[in-house]
């Protein structure tokens, strides 16, 4: 309703959803008798078309509302919240369910993504050492050997078998007697492992696909799994995989494209040009299982 020019305009009182569909369902109340005498009598009089609508209003009363129709609004109005209140907590119910598994899959893949874990030294007698970059580092220096490992780009010769855990990502092992190379993380999160002579083994944690990388004077081999081992040998470079996956490409032309190796296979890469060579028995199996037992704790 307008008032006088320049004044303004009282704002209608927003009614909630549901208590408007609760009254729009609700039935009409019969009107009073003596409200339908007096209107009757106004409308004969001519009073509802003479009369000012602002005065007729202010000297129109209204009528009380029966104690049943108050009720009934009563009962209305409190039950319409609660609907309301429970669809709208769906909202965002779902969307924290959402918000939780997605922090979930971040939390599960997060190591892979380039940031890297602490290393530390496991499974080990007395105070064996590893010399990296030809200084001697004790198994037992955890602070040492996780900040030398971290960094990577550092040179790792053994004289004892050697047993490192990545945290969350893979048990490494390096058997006596060999020469690697640990190289900075790549961009991708592939860590990759220079090996010049001896062996190692992996257990990488699972579903993670082929993050690491090992790199032979004769082969590379992209690997996961539970139990997969490379081994530089004389001949060239034999890769055994007891349980996971390993992707081989020779790294000599004319050796072929490679293959990729299943649970209880072996693959020998020559280092000359001679094709590579499957092998019927997977070498060094009892260490292999023992790896793959020690990654139950760990990694599985």
């Amino acid at each position: 309703m307008s008032g006088a020019p320049g004044e303004g305009t009282a704002e209608e009182p927003e009614v909630p959803g549901e208590l408007r569909r609760a009254l729009d369902d609700m039935p009409a109340p019969d009107a009073r008798a003596e409200f339908r005498s007096e209107l009757k009598r106004r409308f004969v009089a001519g009073a509802s078309e003479r009369a000012e609508p602002e005065a007729a209003l202010a000297a129109w009363r209204v009528p009380a509302a029966r104690a049943a129709f108050r009720a009934e609004l009563r009962r209305r109005f409190v039950a319409a919240p609660r609907a309301a209140r429970a669809r709208l907590w769906s909202v965002p119910r779902a969307l924290a369910a959402g918000l939780i598994a997605a922090a979930a899959l971040v939390v599960l893949f997060a190591p892979w993504g380039g940031r890297d874990g602490p290393w530390s030294a496991v499974d080990y007698a007395g105070s064996p050492t590893v010399a990296i970059d030809g200084r001697p580092v004790s198994y037992g220096d955890r602070a040492t050997l996780s900040a030398r490992l971290e960094a990577g780009g550092c040179r790792l010769v053994t004289t004892e078998t050697f047993r490192a855990y990545r945290s969350e990502e893979l048990l490494l092992e390096l058997a006596p007697g060999s020469d690697v190379r640990l190289l900075p993380r790549a961009a991708d999160g592939m860590l990759v492992i220079e090996l010049a002579s001896g062996g190692l083994r992996v257990s990488t944690a699972p579903g993670l696909g082929e993050r690491v990388l090992i790199r032979t004077p004769q082969a590379e081999v992209a690997l996961a799994g539970r139990a997969v081992g490379v081994e530089v040998l004389a001949e060239g470079t034999c890769i055994c995989c007891l349980d996971g996956r390993a992707r081989v490409t020779p790294r000599a032309e004319g050796q072929g494209a490679g293959r990729t190796l299943g649970d209880d296979e072996a693959y020998l890469v020559w280092n000359d040009a001679r094709p590579p060579l499957e092998l019927d028995h997977v070498v060094h199996r009892d260490e292999l299982s023992a790896l793959s037992a020690a990654s139950a704790g760990r990694l599985y």
